[in-house]
């Protein structure tokens, strides 16, 4: 019942300062910084894990709202459970997780310093069982030594979430290994990492294995 409670509480705010935020961005940093965090105190007092994000579709001047749980796939449900009771807001669409968009979206925002091209991005699957997740290797020229740091791999991890969206990420790719691109014993069998929807949504991908030799082959006791 509480849950309830907090629920319509916030969708009843969030529908009384809608148009507020509708554009808001074109405001002064600060106030946009302000009344950001006063949209996401009302919705972590549903569930402290989510974020909200606001932006417009400039082509048609829509609003998005979107509730995300930053990949946290644990709470992918409460995201999904608070979505189903929005109230239909004219000039508003609100969705449940990140969609899929550009790779580079927001890179330059969380990792200013970053050369990374998302076109410059390949990789190779890996594991040792079919799953329903996918292991792989993304291999960049930028990986060395002095970089191997967590923050390339968050980015990297960033730019998958952009490719896929926030839950085809989270329910389809399982740990993420980076390497040198002169460390790839097989370049012509690299994919780029613009390709993984479609390495994701292949119902043979998560039926392979790594040989003896380094070479992938699908699973004997499948195939």
């Amino acid at each position: 019942m509480r849950i309830t409670r907090v629920i319509n509480h916030f969708w009843k705010w969030f529908e009384q300062h809608a148009e507020s935020y509708h554009g808001f961005h074109t405001r002064p940093e600060k106030e946009i910084n302000y009344m950001l965090d006063e949209l996401n105190t009302h919705l972590r007092a549903y569930c402290k894990y989510l974020e909200a994000a606001v932006g417009i579709y400039h082509t048609t001047g829509i609003g998005i709202l979107v509730i995300t749980a930053n990949g946290r796939e644990r709470y992918f449900d409460k995201a999904d459970k608070l979505v189903a009771k929005a109230p239909a807001l004219e000039g508003w669409e609100i969705q449940s997780l990140n969609p899929p968009g550009p790779p580079d979206l927001m890179l330059d925002v969380y990792f200013p310093n970053t050369s990374m091209d998302p076109a410059r991005l390949w990789f190779y699957p890996v594991s040792d069982k079919p799953c329903c997740k996918k292991d792989i290797i993304v291999y960049s020229e930028l990986y060395t030594a002095d970089n191997k740091d967590y923050k390339f791999e968050c980015a990297v991890r960033m730019i998958i979430s952009n490719i896929l969206g926030e839950r085809a990420a989270a329910l389809h790719i399982g740990a993420i290994y980076l390497s040198n691109l002169s460390e790839a014993s097989c370049k012509e069998e690299l994919m780029r990492l613009e390709d993984l929807p479609a390495f994701v949504n292949d119902p043979l991908s998560g039926c392979f294995e790594v040989d003896e030799r380094g070479q992938l082959r699908r699973h004997k006791e499948k195939y």
